[in-house]
This record gives structure tokens, sequence and C-alpha cells, in this order.
């Protein structure tokens, strides 16, 4: 029985261990994969970027670093891309929508506060949930640098204004989205705040 539960104990460790660092591996991979479309592409010279940025010989630590930094970055551009979609036309349906706007929104903040009281008082019912949502980011993002890639390196890359265009509307936008996503998620955050403290009192 004692093993059973260390096992258990384990897997929701690695499982609460790998949410912390859900964000840096979507995007680390969606911009490897990024990237190797990119040297395949001809368009990408790893190397000599590399080279460009850590001197002559660099230590393999050094190297280790930027490729993993260049990842990084370029998974955040692949991600913005890919929510930028669903994020339009989520603005789209909410400016146009008939229905009761402060009703819906109401109803939407308290089950998000809800789900943040529930994770903190029961995180084992959740282990499941996040791992799902784990693997649905890392196939969101990497079919994202697939498509993402392909545009760039194969239909863009020989308009270079036009593409920078789109790579900067692209992030302004996705700033904007975060913004009001912040907002969104502070108001949600107090008011699960306030729920667990009455809980305790």
């Amino acid at each position: 029985m004692a093993e059973g539960t260390s096992w258990t104990d384990l897997l929701a460790y690695l499982i609460r261990s790998f949410i912390l660092l859900r964000d840096v591996f979507g995007y680390a991979l969606s911009g490897g994969v990024f990237l190797l479309i990119g040297i395949y592409s001809g368009h990408v010279h790893l190397q000599e970027d590399v080279f460009s940025i850590a001197g002559a010989y660099p230590p393999k630590w050094a190297i280790a670093i930027i490729v993993i930094a260049l990842c990084y970055v370029s998974g955040h551009f692949v991600i913005a891309a890919v929510y930028s979609v669903p994020d339009a036309y989520g603005l789209i349906k909410k400016r146009f929508s008939t229905n009761s706007k402060e009703e819906k929104e109401e109803k939407q903040l308290q089950e998000a506060s809800d789900l943040l009281v529930y994770r903190k008082e029961y995180p084992d019912i959740f282990i499941e949930l996040d791992r799902r949502a784990i693997i649905a980011l890392l196939r969101r993002g990497l079919a994202g640098s697939l498509v993402v890639g392909l545009a760039i390196f194969y239909c863009l890359y020989q308009h270079p204004r036009t593409l920078l265009a789109l790579g900067a509307l692209i992030m302004l936008f996705n700033a904007y989205t975060a913004g009001c996503h912040i907002g969104y998620m502070s108001k949600v955050t107090l008011r699960a705040a306030q729920t667990a403290k009455k809980n305790h009192t």
C-alpha cells in the first residue's frame, strides 16, 4: 500500500512540476520545430547565428543557452500567431453578441473563481485535467509551428517588409489581448482569494 501511495505521490509531483514549466516547454518545443523548418528551408543558419552571438569558440553551455533562448523567443511568436485567430473571433463575437453581457461575464467570472478555489483545496482532482491541458498546449504549439514555419519560410520570406509588418501586427494584437486577460484574471484571483478567506473564517 505504501509503495502504491509513493508512486501516486511521485506521479502527482511530476505533473505539478511540469505544469510549472508547461509554458517553457510549449514555447521552446514550438520554437524548436519552427527553427528546424527554417534550417531545412535554407533560410536559417543556426550555427552561424550562434557563433555571431557567442563568439568564434563558445563553450557548450553557452551554445545550449543561446539555442534554448532562440527557441523560446521563436515559440512566443508562434503561440501568439496561433492564439490570434481565436482571440480575434472572440472579440468579434463579444462585440456583436445580443445576449446579456453582464450576466454572462458574471457567470464566467464565478466559474473561473470557483475553479481556482477548488484547485487549491483539491489539487489531486485536477491532475488528469492538467495532464490533458499540457498535451493540448504542446499539440497546439507544434501545429502552429508547422503552419507558421511553412508560411514564413516558403511563402513570405522573399517579402521581408510584409513579413515584419504582419509579425508586428500579430504581436501588438497579442499584447492587447494579453492585457485584457490579465485584467480578467486579476478579478478572478481576487474573488477566489475572497472566497478562500470566507471559507477559512
